[in-house]
């Protein structure tokens, strides 16, 4: 008896940590969202030596991704 209440507690251990592993791993997650919608935020303007129009393009695509990379996270938020 002593043995098997060994094991479970070993097993209630092992659950703990792998909880607090997924959460760790969560709060990461969203922060690097956070960070790469930032990083297009910063793509959005990098380029200064293109013609208008493809600046704008990339302005545009940069936004998109950006936006997609915080709807990302939102939703992951939401859903955690």
């Amino acid at each position: 008896l002593r043995v098997e209440w060994l094991r479970c507690r070993a097993r209630a251990a092992r659950w703990k940590e792998e909880i607090q592993l997924v959460e760790e791993e969560m709060r990461r997650t969203l922060s690097f969202c956070e960070w790469k919608a930032s990083w297009w935020d910063e793509r959005h303007q990098a380029r200064a030596l293109v013609p208008f129009h493809v600046a704008e393009g990339v302005a545009a695509y940069a936004a998109e991704q950006a936006e997609a990379e915080r709807q990302r996270a939102l939703q992951w938020a939401v859903q955690w």
